[in-house]
């Protein structure tokens, strides 16, 4: 028979919410939602009212009861408004996400439902935008309806169905390749270039390197968790070749350095991905992206035996099932002296060690630079020289 009740839920500030929930039926028929409130005396009023349908043996309807409150779409405007802590960047692909919630943001977010933000998931795959991006529109929903204390979470339920990710295909250059991209690109880009490919940084956390993350003592850098992608690994050491270190150190003396000024002011994340589409176009060279001399570097970790939970500690990666699954059937044609110096140079100055480990005898701080490794540009054929394009 049809039945109303009260469930009393806690909100993650800590608040108490009294959600309504009834049946038209016995227990076989389905669960409705009835409204949230923030008094128990609210919850009552709204539960004797929907007994009071249902003993009428009328479909209640909250349309009618319950007074039209803030919609969606106000409320995104005051949830954006207390993110103080967002970078622009995030504040930007949040109202971006929020321009498109189309009929949601004239709801209210207690009235939304699972099968709503279904619909609206599947307008936007219709839409044309790729799976990454709905995932990423869906995300400011979510903390939308957890900032209006809608319990449960539609946008969070396990019932919602996204649409299936293309998993990522590695496409990393050759060592010839690189010579070439190094060789043609304008002189302000090669250094940023080599330590890429040397380093196996996310172009996002080259740019936001400062000379205060540098550890020239121990042929490293420090990657902060804030700038990391999302923030997946936390603070990271990479080693860096000494020879690529040195010629970073001759950019500014050290007496003029301001350790909270970045490395490479200078950078910008379109002007690199522009200059390498054109001296790869100008080079007769396949295209090649910032993000491709990260796969170079994580290919040639893994080929050269380098263990998975080492791998994943260097380069950041949340799982070490993220670098087996992208990482393990790529193919490239090295020089084995190359993986080998790779592999020694990187067990040596892995993250798990508070500092350098001593090699064949010497202090720590005071090795040479691996001969075969590709940020030392002169021990691998990819000695500087006069580019093709202007610099």
């Amino acid at each position: 028979m049809p039945s109303v009740h009260i469930i009393t839920r806690t909100t993650r500030s800590g608040a108490k919410r009294y959600l309504v929930r009834y049946r038209l039926g016995g227990r076989e028929s389905a669960l409705r939602h009835g409204g949230v409130f923030q008094t128990m005396r609210e919850a009552s009023e709204r539960a004797r009212w929907i007994g009071g349908e249902l003993a009428a043996r009328r479909v209640p309807d909250l349309s009618i009861e319950r007074p039209v409150g803030v919609t969606l779409g106000a409320l995104t405007e005051r949830y954006l408004a207390t993110r103080i802590d967002a970078s622009d960047k995030t504040l930007k692909t949040y109202r971006q996400a929020f321009t498109r919630l189309g009929a949601l943001a004239e709801r209210e977010p207690t009235q939304i439902t699972v099968a709503d933000v279904q619909e609206w998931v599947g307008a936007l795959a219709r839409d044309g935008l790729s799976p990454a991006t709905v995932r990423k529109y869906l995300d400011p929903l979510r903390q939308a309806l957890d900032f209006a204390e809608v319990e449960p979470n539609p946008a969070r339920s396990a019932r919602l169905r996204l649409p299936r990710t293309q998993a990522e295909e590695a496409n990393p250059p050759s060592l010839e390749h690189v010579r070439v991209l190094v060789e043609t690109l304008p002189a302000r880009y090669r250094l940023p270039v080599r330590c890429l490919e040397a380093t196996g940084l996310r172009l996002g956390e080259l740019a936001g390197l400062t000379w205060g993350d540098l550890d020239f003592r121990a042929s490293r850098l420090r990657v902060a968790r804030n700038r990391t992608k999302g923030g997946t690994a936390g603070r990271r050491w990479v080693p860096i070749p000494i020879t690529l270190l040195a010629e970073i150190a001759d950019l500014v003396p050290a007496e003029d350095r301001d350790l909270s000024a970045p490395l490479f002011p200078d950078l910008s994340h379109t002007g690199l991905r522009n200059a390498m589409s054109r001296a790869c176009r100008f080079a007769g060279i396949p295209a090649y992206s910032p993000h491709d001399l990260r796969h170079r570097y994580i290919s040639l970790l893994v080929l050269a035996g380098v263990p998975l939970p080492i791998v994943r500690q260097v380069v950041g990666h949340a799982r070490a099932s993220v670098t087996l699954d992208v990482y393990s059937h790529v193919l490239l044609d090295e020089p084995p002296e190359l993986l080998a110096e790779r592999r020694r140079w990187v067990m040596e100055r892995h993250p798990g060690d508070a500092s350098v480990m001593p090699r064949d005898g010497h202090e720590t701080g005071e090795t040479e630079a691996p001969s075969g490794f590709p940020g030392d540009m002169g021990d691998t054929g990819l000695e500087p020289v006069t580019p093709s394009l202007s610099s």
